[in-house]
């Protein structure tokens, strides 16, 4: 088995590297590198490396027989010879399926070894079909970020602007971070400690590129127009412009997508509201605080938006327009600091942030629910966990969680009696396949945010 291992990388690793060279000489220099890394991805021990390496491999052959059809049609065009060119590009053609299949063979019986093993171990054997998984997140990131930078008229991705034709490079790191991301968001032992750091990574990532941006590298600005980096005005600024712009899109894909989970993993500000909430002492909020909590990012939501819709309509001086914006950023970060930090919960997302609600009425839209069952013992160490104060003993009797519930799945990870669960809406699965579709798409769009979403 070692043999045939070593065999097989041997083989994978030489076509690949003569396909690495087919996108330099094209010009694709970004490609041919990445063409590299799945060529160094044939040597390493994790199965999900290796399911990608076969992917790209099929991938080649269909690669090298358009090249030769193209090279034919081309020859013929101009009435010159063309078997002997078709011919070798054939052969690479018929080396890279060999090599494949060789591959293939290497990982059935592998998959085949992990089965009995799991067989008379008595478990379930799951874990083939959650390497695939990760290959296919890999290449589904991979290829997502490949296709949006190519049709979007700015050079979005950050290597295209300083090095040009090589954001492939970022692209499959990028890929590469995604499953990482995904391998510790499924494991309930480390989700609820490595949601918070891949949620901060994110921030840092988008603020040092705001900063570096403002020190004059415009590069690192999505235009080079600066606008507030406050999630609510992706609304506000939506309407008082009379259009959606690029973020706005991709949130909207975000939540149809994964739901609220946006709340929870990618906006940039939450981050910081769970960071002052986590310095705090989660506390019950007075009567007069759970009142005002219950509707007052709705009145946030209205009145901003009717703001900016008017100030847009007058054609207001620009002066004013920062005073309102400057106001609601300086109250914002008020609640944030002071409120979120008095009563450990995150205040300015659950009862203050205007985006919230945009999200956790569009979530409706989207297929995820979080439900309770009947073996629920009211431990309350779901309550406890939970920034957002979206589960109490009432939304609990009836089987469900609160309306701004932002799906962080923190509840799950701490609750004994596995009450918890998440499924989809209208169709039968198991929670623990829902959670992992879920966390899929979530390490997904997490990428793409990583990737895409910057001021």
């Amino acid at each position: 088995m070692v043999e045939s291992c070593r065999r097989s990388a041997f083989f994978s690793s030489v076509m690949l590297g003569v396909f690495a060279c087919h996108y330099w000489y094209a010009g694709q220099y970004g490609l041919a590198l990445s063409m590299l890394g799945f060529a160094a991805f044939a040597w390493a021990k994790r199965t999900w490396k290796q399911y990608s390496v076969l992917a790209v491999l099929y991938f080649a052959v269909w690669e090298w027989l358009s090249t030769a059809f193209g090279i034919m049609q081309f020859r013929l065009a101009l009435g010159r010879e063309w078997g002997s060119a078709v011919f070798i590009v054939g052969m690479t053609a018929f080396l890279t399926l060999c090599s494949a299949s060789l591959l293939l063979c290497v990982l059935l019986k592998r998959e085949e070894q992990d089965r009995d093993c799991a067989l008379s171990a008595g478990e379930a054997g799951t874990g083939a079909r959650h390497e695939k998984l990760k290959a296919v997140l890999f290449l589904l990131c991979f290829m997502l970020i490949q296709a949006v930078s190519q049709n979007v008229p700015l050079n979005i991705l950050l290597a295209e602007r300083f090095f040009p034709l090589f954001g492939s490079v970022q692209a499959f790191m990028l890929a590469w971070y995604g499953v990482w991301v995904f391998e510790k968001l499924s494991d309930s032992r480390t989700h609820n400690k490595y949601r918070l750091r891949i949620w901060l990574i994110f921030t840092l990532v988008f603020f040092i590129q705001l900063f570096l941006g403002l020190l004059g590298l415009e590069k690192f600005l999505m235009s080079g127009k600066l606008h507030f980096p406050v999630p609510a005005f992706i609304w506000f600024g939506a309407l008082y412009r009379g259009a959606f712009g690029f973020m706005a899109g991709l949130v909207l894909f975000a939540v149809l997508l994964t739901g609220s989970a946006w709340c929870s993993h990618l906006c940039y500000f939450g981050s910081l509201d769970n960071a002052a909430a986590e310095s705090g002492k989660l506390s019950v909020l007075p009567e007069k605080w759970r009142k005002t909590a219950r509707f007052s990012r709705y009145a946030v939501f209205f009145l901003g938006g009717l703001s900016a819709v008017l100030l847009s309509y007058y054609g207001c001086s620009l002066v004013l327009v920062l005073f309102f914006s400057w106001a609601y950023i300086s109250v914002s970060a008020a609640v944030l600091g002071l409120l979120s930090r008095k009563y450990g919960a995150m205040m300015h997302c659950s009862a203050f942030c205007p985006m919230g609600v945009v999200v956790n009425c569009l979530a409706k839209c989207s297929p995820w629910r979080l439900r309770v069952r009947p073996s629920c013992d009211n431990c309350r160490a779901c309550e406890r966990v939970c920034r957002y104060r979206a589960v109490s003993p009432e939304s609990r009797a009836r089987g469900k969680v609160l309306f701004h519930c932002s799906l962080c799945l923190d509840c799950m990870n701490v609750c004994r009696q596995n009450a918890l669960f998440l499924q989809i809406a209208g169709i039968k699965l198991s929670a623990e396949n829902a959670k992992t579709i879920f966390l899929f798409f979530v390490a997904v769009i997490h990428i793409l945010f990583l990737s895409f979403a910057r001021v």
